[in-house]
């Protein structure tokens, strides 16, 4: 049985900036592993669990992005 990733958060090692993904299935999209930092072009990041704030964070901003 195929189940979803935990949330997890990346973050640019370089500047600090930082998404936050908590997967719907099993299946992610490109965006959710950007290669080049949004914020100033690094291609360092880390990779962690996602702390539940986070996660709350994230839904809360899905929620608001679809009607």
């Amino acid at each position: 049985m195929v189940m979803p990733m935990r949330p997890f958060t990346r973050i640019c090692e370089a500047c600090g900036w930082s998404r936050t993904v908590v997967p719907v299935s099993d299946v992610l999209s490109p965006k959710d592993f950007p290669d080049i930092c949004p914020g100033c072009g690094g291609t360092q990041f880390e990779v962690r669990r996602a702390t539940p704030w986070e996660v709350a964070v994230a839904k809360c901003k899905r929620l608001l992005k679809h009607p």
